[in-house]
């Protein structure tokens, strides 16, 4: 049985992620994760992120054109 991945190695590679824009390949060739364990916890880390920053991030009603 494999120990579980430490919400910091989550984070750090959710990080890399929205800074680099690599494929789960990539990250998992860097932090020697599997990709379809990327895929799972991913969307998790996101949603946390938001939920914890959301009254901090702001979005334009409309869009100029």
């Amino acid at each position: 049985m494999r120990e579980a991945l430490s919400p910091k190695i989550k984070l750090e590679i959710t990080l890399k992620f929205f800074a680099t824009g690599d494929n789960y390949s990539s990250l998992a060739e860097s932090f020697r994760v599997p990709e379809c364990t990327i895929s799972l916890f991913l969307e998790d880390v996101l949603d946390a992120i938001y939920n914890v920053l959301q009254e901090f991030i702001m979005v334009p009603s409309t869009t100029d054109q």
